[in-house]
């Protein structure tokens, strides 16, 4: 009833508004305005109240805005992003430092220019280059402890970092079951090698048969070089083949960095 109400009003109004154009101003046009006015009122004060009930109690076309409060928001919620962001940066900062006392000087820290991935290899461009002492074959970790890759080409002032599950990547390793203490220094050594598959993927080859090994324990990344260097987390083990015949049986490993997701890295530069 109240839809109809406003339908009438309003073409009566328009009826009245053309009327009013064209025959402005003759006394009967003007008798006749006054009538259509007194006519209109009640209906009119029910389209209003139609417009209340469906606007909820507000006006049926009202529109508010505030320019202001919106710039205050926006200034709100980037302060908010930026406090954010420099509390994980702080914390970043803080793990590379105790990774720089935990290795000592023979670390060079280094943040990532560019990351890119073509078909199943990745790599990374760094700041730090042969100036700064980093060399082919030194080993990449970022802030976890967690292996990166390895240094494949050095310029002045960048180096390119090959991600260490690219095929072709080749490098020793250890087993480890978490939390547990690394086998490195075991009687039986539990060394292994480890070689890159693509997509984030590693396999773990010449496992002693009499190793234990189970999914979840860890790939610990050594150098036959210096043995002294602390451990470099390079993967975790997904699956064990144990039906392979012979002195040795082989096991799949997930690369534990994401290189897409890292700003700094260390090079941990070798004998």
């Amino acid at each position: 009833m109240k839809k109809k109400s406003v339908v009438i009003a309003a073409a009566l109004a328009l009826l009245f508004s053309g009327a009013g154009v064209v025959f402005a101003g003759t006394p009967p046009v003007a008798a006749l305005q006054r009538g259509v006015a007194r006519l209109l009122r009640p209906l009119m004060r029910a389209a209003d109240g139609a417009g209340r009930a469906i606007g909820g109690g507000g006006r049926m076309f009202s529109f508010s805005t505030c320019g202001a409060c919106d710039d205050e928001r926006t200034r709100r919620e980037v302060a908010e992003t930026k406090l954010v962001q420099a509390a994980d940066e702080n914390a970043s900062l803080k793990k590379m430092l105790g990774l720089k006392q935990q290795f000592g000087s023979r670390v060079i820290p280094a943040a990532v220019a560019v990351y890119n991935q073509e078909w199943d290899r990745e790599w990374l461009i760094i700041d730090a280059g042969e100036e700064n002492g980093v060399r082919v074959g030194d080993p990449v970790i970022d802030e976890q402890q967690f292996l990166v890759g390895e240094v494949a080409e050095v310029w002045p002032g960048s180096a390119k970092v090959s991600v260490a599950s690219n095929k072709g990547a080749a490098f020793g390793v250890v087993l480890a079951a978490p939390g547990g203490p690394s086998q490195q220094d075991s009687p039986a050594g539990g060394e292994a090698l480890a070689h890159g598959l693509g997509s984030r993927a590693l396999s773990v080859e010449l496992i002693p048969r009499g190793t234990p090994v189970r999914p979840g324990d860890m790939a610990v990344r050594i150098s036959k070089s210096d043995k002294k260097i602390p451990q470099i987390f390079a993967g975790r083990i997904a699956a064990v083949d144990e039906r392979a015949g012979g002195a040795f049986k082989t096991a799949v490993a997930v690369l534990l960095s994401h290189p897409e997701r890292i700003d700094r890295v260390m090079v941990i530069t070798l004998p």
